[in-house]
């Protein structure tokens, strides 16, 4: 039997040195799907430098996102392996996807991401993070494609809503479709895509998931209720927005090209920081208890 041990430990070496640490697969997809969301935020970034520019183009609820995403990452957990030709072949999709295949980059992160959430879902070590990263891509998925007619679909609702509400307050708005016009003001707006209800639960929902993930490390049933408290405060807050944004151009500076478009995404994050951690207070509440 003494033997036999350096013999079994060499096979055992050999099988080794055949597999690839599946952390270092996932590894792969999250860092590449890193640069391909880079990738697409200088591409669709204006022509304004330095703070404000990453102001502008990463707000806060995305910054905390990041942050979260970088604590689901398991760095000590035993890590099962995977096999050379399945890492290889990885390897080389996520060449293709990033260099030939390659139409716009969200697209680009959008088929890596799926891909990290199909392949490995089902491992306990990153569960959490290829579910997390998913949903950061989403909500920029969430405006291309099919999706744009259901946001010009909810802007005619919310364009209803706000004519609505202004006449009975007393205003005198009109306007069709996606328009609300002000006579007296010599003013109006259309509500486009990026000013949707819709919109915006594409940008709270994601965030609320990430955050859950990254507090408690799984979803529940139970933060359903919690998500759709969340969404309706949402779409009232961006009526709210809309409403004084639609009777004026000092209104529609102030909240669509000034401070208070700035305050709202914070008051968004804020939102969305402060349900998440309602929805998991009573995992921490049971960890502190222990």
């Amino acid at each position: 039997m003494t033997a036999d041990q350096p013999t079994s430990s060499r096979t055992e070496l050999g099988l080794h040195t055949r597999n690839v640490s599946r952390a270092a697969v996932v590894g792969w997809l999250v860092a590449f799907t890193a640069i391909e969301w880079l990738r697409y935020k200088a591409e669709t970034s204006g022509p304004l430098t330095g703070l404000e520019a990453f102001a502008q183009a990463v707000p806060v609820l995305e910054l905390l996102e990041i942050v979260f995403l970088a604590r689901m990452i398991d760095w000590k957990a035993a890590q099962p392996r995977i096999g050379l030709g399945e890492a290889a072949a990885t390897l080389v999709g996520i060449a293709f996807v990033t260099l030939v295949g390659n139409g716009r980059a969200i697209f680009s992160a959008g088929l890596l991401a799926s891909y990290a959430l199909c392949r490995f879902a089902g491992d306990r070590q990153h569960r959490a993070l290829v579910i997390g990263l998913f949903a950061f891509v989403a909500q920029y998925l969430l405006d291309t494609g099919p999706f744009l007619w259901l946001h010009e679909l909810v802007s005619r609702l919310d364009a209803s809503v706000l004519r609505a509400v202004l006449n009975f307050a007393g205003y005198d708005v009109g306007g069709a479709g996606t328009f609300v016009a002000h006579p007296s003001e010599n003013f109006a707006i259309n509500i486009v895509t990026g000013c949707s209800s819709s919109h915006v639960v594409a940008i709270v929902a994601p965030g609320f998931i990430i955050t859950v993930l990254g507090l408690r490390g799984s979803l529940r049933r139970s933060d359903l209720g919690y998500l759709a408290g969340l969404l309706a405060a949402t779409v009232c807050l961006n009526w709210l927005r809309l409403l004084p944004t639609a009777i004026s151009r000092a209104g529609y500076q102030f909240w669509h090209d000034g401070t208070g478009a700035s305050m709202l995404a914070a008051t968004y994050a804020v939102l969305v920081l402060g349900m998440g951690y309602w929805a998991t207070r009573e995992t921490k509440l049971g960890q502190a208890a222990q």
